[in-house]
């Protein structure tokens, strides 16, 4: 997880330490954050577990562990990082509180008009697009309709008012047929174009 630094801090509390001593310090740091709090009691556990391989590093280690930390009755604790450590839980707990808040509120918050929107929801969307939606042709073939335009509901409406007993996601198909070849320009508001065009291209014609 992620771990707050404060280099101007930490330059202010280490400024005569060597080289040894800094890698010995910011291992056990290091260590410390990722098991979320103290360090073990036993001495030869924390060597161990920042890989002290000699007793220069050793020394090191024992140095900074005694000036930085403070041996309690659970360990070692290093009160700097006690507090980040609390501060990271509690903005964990807060995201966590929001996260749950907010999904009861998606799943729970309009439960009376669930069953009313299941059944919409499992059929197939006329909109954005018509695609993809099939009509029969012969020998059991289906077709997809594909049309670069978006209807709302109520320009599906007109279009099927306007094209009684038509298809009208063919009418959308060779709709935009036309927008695409070029034979009249991309329409602005769609949802009045494409019914007027359907009322003009079906009239005197059978549906299809």
């Amino acid at each position: 997880m992620y771990q707050p630094f404060f280099w101007g801090d930490y330059h202010r509390d280490t400024g005569d330490l060597s080289i040894q001593e800094h890698g010995a310090y910011l291992l056990l740091i290091s260590e410390y954050w990722n098991r979320g709090g103290p360090l073990p009691s036993d001495g030869e556990r924390i060597l161990r577990a920042i890989k002290c391989m000699t007793d220069a590093e050793r020394n090191a280690a024992r140095i900074v562990l005694v000036r930085f930390f403070k041996e309690e009755a659970d360990g070692w604790h290093h009160s700097r990082i006690d507090r980040d450590l609390e501060r990271h839980r509690q903005h964990s707990e807060k995201k966590r509180e929001a996260a749950r808040v907010a999904a009861n509120a998606r799943w729970h918050g309009d439960a009376p008009r669930m069953p009313d929107a299941m059944p919409v929801a499992c059929q197939p969307s006329p909109h954005p697009y018509p695609s993809p939606e099939s009509k029969p042709q012969r020998g059991g073939l289906k077709r997809k309709y594909e049309v670069g335009f978006h209807l709302n509901d109520d320009g599906w409406q007109r279009a099927k008012e306007a094209a009684p007993g038509w298809d009208k996601y063919h009418l959308a198909q060779k709709f935009d047929d036309n927008v695409n070849t070029g034979k009249f320009a991309r329409p602005t508001h769609p949802n009045k174009a494409f019914p007027a065009w359907c009322a003009t291209y079906t009239k005197g014609k059978p549906p299809q």
